[in-house]
């Protein structure tokens, strides 16, 4: 082989070396391999920073998420959603946002640009995780699905990305977050390892963030808000938190108005019986399962 061949196959194996590329399901960095536990284990919670940090990784190394800064909480952190879905679908991110506002807010489409953008669209999936801080499950639960959803090779689980755009907002409220694992951690092992923080858990509202959707008065409401109504314009909306009877609340985002009254959003209310699990202090005055159909 001449001296110029081994110069080309040289330049190209640099080439290579210099390319960006996405890694592969098994090389993927599970979260027990970067926090040293899995999240959920006993006596484990991760801080906000630690959240942010593996989901920072695995978009490095996954061509399926996306890491997007929304907002800055009330203590300066910042907000962030994380767009998970097929590679093909968050290559063209910004064009299926397009198509999700001209749903939202174009009252004159035609049938036929509906049709279209039905057609071409994907259905977008938002999930605020912990609004209530010392609610802390669905924050910690986090990386897991992001996890799952980025290393999957699972026929199904691919299908679902190929045909939705899940939004996590990882942490609500990010700065309650931090406070709620400080103080656990600062009496973990003590005989007040169980006990509440004796404060509220955000600068101003505290557990009543959730209660500021109507005036909108705090950057974290704020950041979900725009996110919601005047960017990503998702058609379902899911808030992720523990509930005493272990329900679940689904609802169609009320931004979408376009469609013809006959289109219509279903609140469903599930316990833990009908999620296929026992919980030995179910209340049995509370519905087995309520559907409530909410006009748009």
């Amino acid at each position: 082989m001449s001296i110029k061949n081994h110069i080309c196959i040289l330049a190209v194996l640099i080439a290579l070396a210099l390319c960006p590329v996405k890694l592969t399901a098994q090389a993927i960095e599970t979260p027990k391999a970067f926090y040293g536990f899995e999240p959920g284990d006993d006596y484990k919670l991760i801080d906000y920073k630690q959240l942010i940090d593996y989901l920072k990784l695995l978009e490095s190394q996954s061509d399926r998420l996306i890491l997007e800064e929304i907002g800055t909480s009330s203590l300066g952190q910042p907000i962030y959603v994380l767009a998970i879905s097929s590679a093909d679908n968050l290559s063209r991110l910004d064009e299926l946002k397009a198509m999700n506002r001209r749903l939202a807010l174009e009252t004159g489409l035609s049938a036929s640009e509906k049709a279209d953008i039905l057609a071409r669209g994907k259905v977008f999936v938002a999930a605020t995780m912990s609004m209530h801080s010392n609610e802390v499950g669905p924050s910690q639960s986090v990386p897991l699905i992001a996890y799952e959803l980025a290393s999957t090779t699972e026929a199904e689980k691919l299908r679902w990305l190929d045909e939705t755009v899940l939004m996590i907002i990882p942490s609500h409220n990010p700065d309650g977050q931090d406070m709620v694992v400080e103080h656990y951690r600062k009496y973990l092992g003590t005989k007040n390892e169980k006990t509440s923080l004796p404060g509220v858990y955000h600068k101003y509202v505290g557990h009543n963030i959730n209660r500021d959707f109507i005036m909108l008065t705090q950057p974290e409401n704020q950041a979900v808000s725009k996110l919601f109504s005047h960017h990503w314009f998702p058609q379902v909306a899911v808030r992720e938190t523990p509930d005493g009877c272990c329900r679940r609340a689904l609802f169609c985002a009320a931004a979408n108005r376009s469609h013809s009254r006959k289109h219509r959003c279903r609140h469903v209310e599930l316990d833990r019986h009908f999620w296929g699990t026992y919980d030995a202090t179910h209340d049995s005055r509370q519905p087995e399962r309520r559907h409530t159909e909410l006009p748009v």
